[in-house]
């Protein structure tokens, strides 16, 4: 029997039949205490990590996600 076919006509992930799939593309990360601390962001943007802290904008040489890690944003996509 063949596959189910994985979105809609239109490949929208709304119309899509499980099991779904998802990608990691932004995390947020806290440094600190409960009453304090710092925090930054690892975007994806067009296949590159980039490591976000107020001003500064670098892209990411290390682990996108780490023990600082406080908040993953993942989007359902067709594969």
């Amino acid at each position: 029997m063949p596959d189910e076919p994985r979105g809609g006509p239109s490949g929208d992930p709304r119309t899509q039949v499980g099991p779904y799939k998802y990608e990691l593309y932004a995390v947020t990360n806290h440094r600190g205490q409960l009453n304090s601390g710092h925090y930054t962001a690892h975007v994806q943007s067009f296949g590159d990590w980039y490591h976000i802290s107020d001003l500064n904008i670098s892209r990411l040489t290390s682990p996108v996600v780490t023990n600082e890690a406080y908040v993953l944003f993942y989007k359902r996509v067709n594969k």
